[in-house]
């Protein structure tokens, strides 16, 4: 995803609402670092079938 929209956090009363590329929610977290730990997991997860789909024989 080199270059595109990975997602955003945005914060209130101390803790960070997450959304992922296509604006779903990704849940509330008590770190901007949490935050990005579930974002990195989400898009590795995203990628994932889609690497898998270009690796297969028809």
């Amino acid at each position: 995803m080199d270059g595109e929209f990975a997602g955003y956090a945005s914060v209130a009363d101390s803790r960070y609402s997450l959304h992922g590329p296509c604006a779903q929610a990704l849940g509330v977290h008590e770190s901007l670092q949490d935050a990005s730990v579930v974002l990195e997991l989400e898009l590795i997860a995203s990628v994932e079938p889609l690497a898998g789909s270009l690796t297969r024989s028809p």
